[in-house]
């Protein structure tokens, strides 16, 4: 899958963590410093990713299989998510009824 936005390009830089992200990696540029330790830990561990996205205001990364330790960097960069605007990046909290999202508050302005 070619990944675009942010993501583009990861593929070379990456080549054993991105080879096969399959169902692509979506999530706003705010989460991206989160979404790269996780991938260059991977890439160092060997260890392949196949999705990155936002779910319910938190950020979900899924693998394959993987040792203990990319999992728990996976559930810190989970809750840290949760306090990161997925826009900028500045402090962020949950807010939305109908779609949670993860923002700050310039980024929730009249919209959630």
């Amino acid at each position: 899958m070619k990944l675009y936005g942010h993501f583009a390009g990861l593929e070379e830089q990456f080549p054993i963590a991105m080879r096969n992200v399959v169902c692509g990696a979506e999530c706003g540029a705010g989460w991206f410093v989160l979404c790269m330790d996780l991938i260059r830990l991977c890439d160092e561990r060997g260890v392949e990713v196949s999705q990155i996205k936002q779910k319910f205001g938190e950020l979900r990364f899924y693998v394959g299989e993987a040792p203990s330790e990319v999992h728990e960097a996976i559930r810190i960069a989970t809750e840290k998510s949760k306090t990161i605007c997925e826009e900028c990046g500045r402090p962020g909290r949950l807010a939305g009824k109908h779609w949670i999202a993860t923002l700050c508050d310039e980024h929730r302005g009249g919209g959630l």
